[in-house]
């Protein structure tokens, strides 16, 4: 299976590329909204202190935002996502350079 994912992508190395930088612009978006959720969060501890707000799911409870990175292995988590995205459309972008 990984043998026909391999070949599939050494075939057609743009697809390559476009699938690393949908992972980075993905892990960008992630880290842009746990960022502003953590200032959200913390604006919300200052201003009103009586608020008992830990995390971005206690401020909004019904949203679905599971996805939002608020804590440093979560971090850490998306970084290497984008990690993994550019050096996966850095490969696609050097197959596309030499055999295309």
């Amino acid at each position: 299976m990984i043998d026909l994912i391999l070949m599939f992508m050494l075939s057609q190395p743009h697809r390559m590329t476009a699938i690393g930088r949908a992972l980075y612009r993905f892990a960008a978006f992630q880290v842009v909204a746990g960022v502003v959720a953590e200032i959200v969060v913390s604006a919300l501890r200052r201003t009103h202190p009586q608020v008992a707000a830990r995390w971005i799911a206690d401020v909004w409870p019904d949203a679905p935002l599971w996805w939002v990175p608020e804590t440093v292995l979560g971090m850490i988590a998306v970084t290497t996502l984008a990690g993994v995205g550019l050096a996966i459309a850095y490969g696609g972008r050097q197959f596309e350079r030499q055999w295309t």
